[in-house]
């Protein structure tokens, strides 16, 4: 099983904000479908909440997309929860966040390494004890 987290901030309020790239891909995952008979997602599934873990979720045979809503600062209390309770092997997982670094448009995806500074990222390698899972770097950056 893997596990796919997109960070981001809970609320209206932040929606929009680059910070929240995260929900926004897999949002977008769900609304185009990853629909393949394998990940079992179809584009009327809803993300639905999930006190015990303090996260949105969608969960399939294949995959759990994970939207924690423990702010970003925190979300490696809501990640490590997920992890342990479906023992998950950190090469299972993945975590979708913004990256300043990386134009808007382009996105890089690497194995134990981030961007140098990046609060989410430092809470779950915090709780994890780790940082040997995958970051799909999103690019958020759009000065000229």
């Amino acid at each position: 099983m893997k596990i796919i987290v997109g960070l981001g901030n809970p609320g209206e309020k932040y929606r929009k904000n680059r910070h929240n790239v995260g929900f926004m891909v897999l949002d977008r995952m769900v609304e185009a479908g990853i629909r393949n008979e394998e990940s079992g997602i179809s584009q009327n599934a809803k993300f639905l909440m999930s006190k015990k873990f303090n996260t949105e979720i969608i969960q399939t045979k294949e995959y759990i997309l994970v939207k924690p809503q423990t702010f970003m600062n925190d979300s490696g209390v809501a990640v490590a929860k997920i992890c342990q309770f479906y023992k998950i092997d950190l090469k299972d997982l993945y975590i979708i966040h913004d990256d300043l670094d990386i134009t808007v448009g382009n996105y890089k995806i690497q194995h134990g390494k981030g961007p140098q500074v990046h609060n989410g990222l430092k809470s779950i390698e915090e709780k994890l004890g780790s940082d040997q899972f995958w970051n799909v770097r999103v690019g958020v950056e759009n000065r000229e």
